[in-house]
């Protein structure tokens, strides 16, 4: 039973990082919109936000990251 919650714990937290990644590819796509807008403040400020985003990504999904890009 134990591997089996540890199996969905693990899936969970793939679905949430992949949400994640989706966000950040998303405010992305806003940045570079707004700077093609001429809003360049407001491309700053969700540029900053994404940056955020960038540095809270959890170390199992840097690790497979990583080893998709033939780091690890």
């Amino acid at each position: 039973m134990k591997s089996t919650n540890r199996g969905l714990a693990a899936l969970w937290q793939r679905v949430r990082d992949w949400r994640h990644e989706r966000r950040i590819h998303r405010m992305s796509n806003e940045v570079v919109r707004l700077i093609l807008a001429g809003e360049r403040t407001s491309a700053r400020v969700v540029d900053v936000e994404r940056m955020q985003l960038i540095r809270s990504r959890s170390p199992a999904q840097v690790a497979r990251m990583e080893r998709r890009m033939g780091l690890r």
